[in-house]
């Protein structure tokens, strides 16, 4: 084989190395973080986001296995890469009984990377919501969603609405819902995040149903004109209508 064959065929494995390198997709897991006040930190990683984070047992000040809180059923999970309507990661069936006679924080935190839908611009709509009741005993709690143009796990770039939230008797529900901020990810791939903090007196038990952070699309501005003027000419339209046959 001739040298400029052979150099022919070295750069088309060359340009194909580099494709294969660009096509290469972004690490994109799915994370839950579970820590009983600032004891031992309980990390389920999920390679890929292939299916929920869960964690189902019991926790203390040394991790799992401590006998402080137990936990039916925590899951953290997303639609990473997201869609052209929504961007999501959520924690959900949240099961939790505080075992001790003092008071103790339960902290969980959910992260998912990979987002590339929906993006910017225009600039997206970023929201949090939490929901649940409290089983018997006191709770007081506070919880915010994250979307990070990095795509780092657990950034902390842009920032929903801080939410807050007490009860204390039997069976009283929780709920707290943010206004949107904008946030403008510019074609980049991002991450998603929720840090929650649950506060349970000794012996008290919570429920949690849900609690999520996302990022929607904002209408153009553009768009809405063209929803004013259609709006304004199916007006004239029928007016114009009306007029004719009053005439007739």
């Amino acid at each position: 084989m001739s040298l400029r064959s052979r150099l022919s065929l070295g750069a088309a494995a060359f340009a194909a190395l580099l494709a294969l390198n660009v096509a290469a997709p972004a690490r994109a897991n799915i994370q839950l973080k579970l820590q009983e006040d600032n004891g031992t930190v309980v990390l389920v990683d999920v390679p890929a986001n292939t299916g929920p984070a869960g964690f189902t047992g019991t926790l203390g000040l040394s991790g799992a296995g401590g006998t402080d809180f137990t936990i039916a059923f925590t899951v953290g999970t997303s639609n990473s890469p997201g869609t052209s309507g929504s961007a999501l990661a959520q924690q959900s069936n949240i099961f939790v009984t505080n075992n001790t006679g003092t008071t103790h924080t339960l902290h969980v935190s959910v992260s998912a990377q990979g987002f590339n839908s929906p993006n910017s611009p225009p600039p997206l709509e970023l929201m949090d919501t939490v929901s649940g009741s409290l089983v018997n005993g006191s709770v007081t709690g506070n919880f915010q969603g994250y979307a990070d143009a990095t795509n780092a796990l657990f950034g902390t770039g842009t920032a929903a609405a801080y939410l807050t939230f007490s009860a204390s008797g039997l069976s009283q529900s929780i709920a707290a819902n943010g206004s949107p901020v904008l946030f403008s990810p510019n074609g980049s791939t991002y991450s998603m995040s929720i840090f929650a903090n649950y506060t349970l007196g000794g012996g008290s038990s919570l429920t949690l149903t849900g609690g999520n952070v996302q990022a929607v699309p904002t209408p153009e501005p553009g768009t809405l004109a063209s929803c004013l003027v259609g709006l304004v000419a199916l007006g004239g339209l029928g007016w114009t209508r009306r007029r004719r046959t009053a005439n007739a």
